[in-house]
């Protein structure tokens, strides 16, 4: 005999409208266009409404409709007040990444094998530009991609059309660094098997030194490695000791060089300390990624991309004012045509299948934008409650613009103070700008995680930390880089007491290598 069990589970389902509310919520202001787009394609019911904004939209009465589908996703309670909530996350979204570069007249990178390079910035550069290694790529057009600008100087140089056409396809085959990746011989084959042109492994290795690296412009176009690639702007250099010198250590000593092996340096070539500080000095001003940073086609699109903030907060004489960008999203109205449509079916007293359907269509079509456009509303309603809550979160830094303002932050908080569930406010944080009085920034930047004390009275905001630290290495002697202990020791001087291993996993996190790596 079976034996025979009663299980009760309870589970949520979504609403239409919900799940609208929830897709609307997390669309950025671009997404939304065509949302509203193809409401107003597929349902006739709705019409664009010119007369009024997006803000002073209401949704008309509809007795068809079940409480379900009025019910808001957890929605946040209005606070016209304009102080309230929070959001989450940030050790993995660390604050101001662009912050690891020097504001002096240099611009620090380190590349693959350890080497810290720098790269003079241009004195005449826009002050407004971004903080970017210079390179001769970033003076031309930025429409066009850093291959492209080399296929330009490739026109420009007396080769044969043979010769032109396997240059042009060597630059279509270097990555956004600059540098050739694939061998010789994957070359041959790919222009023997996708361009039906066969060559030989000794005339593509021609064109890749004698045309590509000895005359494409910035100088490492084409290198197949980093130490390939400093010797060839060593060698576009003008020959002074000190290049001569830099180009003997690169050549022969590059292990040691990558391992800052000093010591090794100066005995095996015979140099004094002076020596060593000019070569140094020229190694420095050397660029690791000659198609550089600014340069490649995925910066370029970045840095074209106007990017359009979502939010703008405003400190007006220390009151601070949250508003949302709608003036890109159009609002929409019921069509007052379909209303008179549909009473004029329903004063036909005619019980034709034809009128009862199409009293059902118009009834469902008023229903459906009556959702659309409620849903319109909980978007906006949530929208400016989440972010009003994390301005009253983060007072301080929307007063000050200092990083060091931050308050540890979460999803987690900022649902508790606004009310709404911890997917709605990572919808809202999700890929969203908020514009200040002192820039434009991701909203996810904000969200911080906490670092508590020792007394556990207070916490602080790690991103605090990590800017603390970052200032701390910046101020370094670099002949005699601080270790880990020494960095955790000022740290604590400074308020912040976290362990060591805490100050390795910000470190590493902010890109700063180890003291051995980091000494000059």
């Amino acid at each position: 005999m079976q034996k025979t069990t009663t299980t009760i589970k309870q589970t949520a389902k979504l609403s239409p409208q919900q799940i609208l509310v929830a897709a609307m919520i997390q669309a950025t202001t671009e997404e939304m266009q065509k949302i509203i787009d193809d409401a107003l394609e597929q349902n006739i019911a709705l019409e664009p409404d010119n007369s009024r904004s997006i803000d002073e939209m209401q949704p008309e009465a509809d007795n068809s409709r079940s409480n379900d589908e009025m019910q808001p996703e957890a929605d946040a309670p209005s606070n016209d007040d304009g102080e309230g909530e929070q959001v989450a996350n940030a050790d993995d979204a660390p604050i101001d990444e662009a912050a690891q570069y020097d504001e002096t007249q240099y611009d620090e990178a380190k590349s693959d094998e350890g080497i810290d390079l720098y790269y003079e910035r241009d004195a005449m550069a826009d002050d407004d530009a971004d903080d970017e290694p210079f390179s001769p790529i970033t003076n031309y057009g930025s429409d066009l991609s850093f291959r492209d600008v080399l296929k330009q100087q490739l026109t420009m140089l007396e080769l044969s059309s043979r010769e032109l056409f396997i240059a042009q396809y060597i630059v279509d085959s270097l990555d956004d660094d600059g540098y050739l990746r694939r061998t010789v011989q994957e070359l041959v084959d790919d222009l023997e098997f996708q361009q039906q042109m066969v060559a030989e492994p000794s005339e593509v290795e021609q064109v890749i030194e004698d045309v590509v690296q000895a005359n494409l412009e910035p100088a490492g176009i084409g290198a197949r490695n980093l130490q390939e690639c400093m010797l060839l702007q060593l060698l576009d250099m003008k020959s002074t000791p000190a290049v001569q010198h830099a180009y003997a250590i690169v050549e022969q000593s590059f292990a040691d060089l990558s391992a800052r092996r000093f010591d090794k340096i100066k005995k095996r070539h015979s140099l004094s300390d002076a020596d060593m500080v000019e070569a140094q000095r020229v190694l420095h001003h050397l660029n690791p990624k000659p198609g550089g940073i600014a340069a490649n086609t995925e910066a370029i699109a970045t840095r074209a991309a106007h990017v359009s903030p979502d939010f703008i907060v405003t400190n007006e004489e220390g009151k601070l004012v949250v508003s949302l960008c709608n003036s890109r999203v159009p609002s929409v109205r019921i069509s007052p045509d379909y209303h008179d449509m549909l009473k004029r079916i329903q004063q036909d007293k005619s019980r034709s299948e034809d009128v009862k359907k199409g009293k059902a269509m118009i009834e469902e079509g008023i229903r459906s934008a009556n959702m659309f456009i409620n849903a319109l509303i909980q978007r906006r309603r949530t929208l400016i409650n989440v972010m009003r809550a994390i301005v009253g979160l983060q007072r301080s830094y929307f007063l000050t613009g200092k990083i060091e303002a931050l308050q540890p932050m979460t999803l987690k908080t900022v649902a508790d103070i606004s009310g709404c569930d911890m997917s709605t406010i990572s919808r809202v944080s999700n890929s969203r700008y908020v514009q200040t009085d002192f820039g434009t920034f991701a909203l996810k930047q904000l969200f911080t995680a906490a670092v508590a004390s020792p007394s556990g009275d207070s916490a602080v905001s790690n991103a605090a930390i990590k800017t603390a630290l970052r200032d701390i290495v910046d101020g370094e002697d670099k002949s005699h880089p601080l270790s880990d202990d020494q960095i955790t020791k000022q740290l604590g001087q400074m308020g912040y007491t976290i362990a060591r291993r805490t100050v390795v996993k910000y470190r590493e996190a902010l890109g700063i290598s180890k003291a051995n790596l980091r000494r000059r």
